[in-house]
């Protein structure tokens, strides 16, 4: 028997993600909602472009939903979520500058993302002169560090999932965020709780 939408709403993602394999429209329609937010937000900071963005994220789950019984098994569906967004968006500006090559190597490309004041949000705990130095640091790294940064504290994923979404190894994943850390410290205040947080929540 189906679940209620209200029973959807407390399934975990890879329920979710098992009953819209089972043609279960209204459970694709939730784990859509659910991970609207996380998509536009990281895809819009890939793409500066809104209509992008949106189209990207609108064709993604098209492409789901048609595709449902051949897709495979997922454990971690935001990571999935977000490699995807991620691929069709440079893809996407590939196409549209006409720089389609065929030698192209996907993981070779470092997406310039910029860290906004509403990122920062969360950190009431920090005043907004610390934000706006800490947010200015941030946008001073190169883009994979920022990525990565982005990634791990705003999103809260594992290391092992964005290596996998940004399609660099493990190890380099750890050492682009050792590296940003390191390069915040020089800075800002040492003391500023967001690095201190990322610090100790960067490995776990």
């Amino acid at each position: 028997m189906l679940a209620t939408e209200d029973k959807l709403h407390t399934l975990t993602d890879k329920e979710l993600w098992n009953c819209f394999q089972d043609n279960h429209m209204k459970a694709f329609s939730v784990l859509f909602r659910r991970h609207y937010s996380i998509l536009y937000n990281y895809g819009q900071k890939l793409s500066q472009d809104d209509y992008l963005t949106k189209d990207c994220i609108q064709e993604t789950f098209a492409e789901l939903w048609s595709k449902r019984a051949e897709l495979p098994e997922v454990v971690a569906v935001k990571p999935y979520l977000l490699t995807i967004i991620r691929r069709r968006i440079y893809k996407a500006k590939l196409i549209a500058a006409k720089h389609m090559e065929q030698d192209w190597e996907y993981k070779n490309y470092e997406f310039d993302i910029i860290i906004s004041h509403e990122d920062f949000l969360i950190q009431q705990h920090s005043s907004e002169s610390k934000q706006t130095k800490l947010r200015e640091a941030i946008n001073k790294l190169s883009p994979r560090q920022k990525e990565v940064i982005y990634l791990r504290f705003f999103d809260g994923l594992s290391c092992e999932a964005i290596a996998k979404i940004t399609a660099v190894k493990y190890q380099s994943v750890i050492n682009l965020i050792h590296e940003a850390i390191k390069k915040l410290r020089e800075h800002v205040l040492f003391s500023l709780p967001f690095v201190t947080v990322l610090m100790n929540y960067t490995l776990h």
